[in-house]
């Protein structure tokens, strides 16, 4: 906990300098690691005025430091996975933000080793992971009404078929059911279509990882049950199942290797 607290002290005395180098990106990058898995920090990251310091950080630097603003984002990740927390994620500000990242195409960071394209589609992959999670907890639970929930869905949805599964992503996860609970959620199919593209792309490029663990905490029979459930057909649906279907092929190719 004293971590936490040490890290977002540095923080601000970095944005008060408005010095925005590789120091302060691996200070975001230590809460990033710091608060997965680990509500105790998550909500020390919120009592600490966290989500004020990002907003700012992100203000004075998003167009020129894109791998600072992705920790960023993979930080409210963890943040948005504990599920009593999420509320307090209901800022208009910080949706904004997100969806703005969600449909991001390119910003130069010509410091950064990563391609700018490779940039560009991380952040947007957390930023739409945020609001997958905040999307589960139903029309009920989106208190902000300056950025309506349907304008959310629908910007999310058009930007992720967008996305190029076959690119591989600076993402890991040490476990798959944080994606699975948001691929249980049946009534938002925005949050769908990001989980299945999480899973079709984590099983197409890191196989040997995530196809067990796909096998192992059940996330096969749920792609079976997604693949098999009878519902209307539109172009999202069949997007939907398509990745879907994704996963499940690199899944039984990889059984068939073993």
């Amino acid at each position: 906990l004293k971590a936490t607290q040490t890290v977002l002290e540095y923080i601000r005395s970095k944005l008060g300098e408005e010095t925005f180098d590789t120091c302060m990106e691996l200070a975001w990058s230590i809460l990033w690691n710091i608060t997965d898995e680990t509500p105790a920090n998550c909500l020390l990251f919120l009592d600490l005025r966290g989500i004020d310091l990002a907003l700012a950080v992100e203000k004075e630097c998003s167009s020129e430091k894109l791998d600072l603003v992705r920790n960023i984002l993979g930080l409210l990740g963890n943040v948005s996975e504990v599920q009593e927390l999420r509320p307090r994620l209901m800022n208009s500000k910080l949706l904004l933000l997100l969806k703005r990242m969600t449909g991001l195409k390119s910003l130069r960071d010509s410091s950064s080793e990563a391609s700018d394209e490779d940039l560009c589609l991380e952040a947007s992959y957390n930023a739409a992971g945020i609001l997958s999670h905040l999307l589960t907890d139903g029309a009920q639970a989106w208190t902000v009404s300056d950025v309506p929930r349907q304008d959310i869905c629908s910007h999310m949805i058009a930007s992720i078929r967008r996305w190029p599964v076959d690119k591989t992503l600076g993402i890991n996860y040490w476990s798959l059911l944080p994606i699975f609970r948001v691929l249980r959620v049946q009534h938002t199919p925005a949050s769908e279509l990001w989980a299945v593209f999480a899973l079709a792309n984590l099983c197409m490029h890191n196989s040997d990882k995530f196809c067990p663990m796909l096998e192992q905490e059940g996330g096969v029979e749920l792609l079976q049950q997604l693949v098999a459930r009878t519902r209307p057909m539109d172009d999202n649906t069949c997007s939907t199942i398509v990745l879907a279907n994704n996963a499940l092929e690199k899944y039984r190719e990889f059984k068939l290797g073993q």
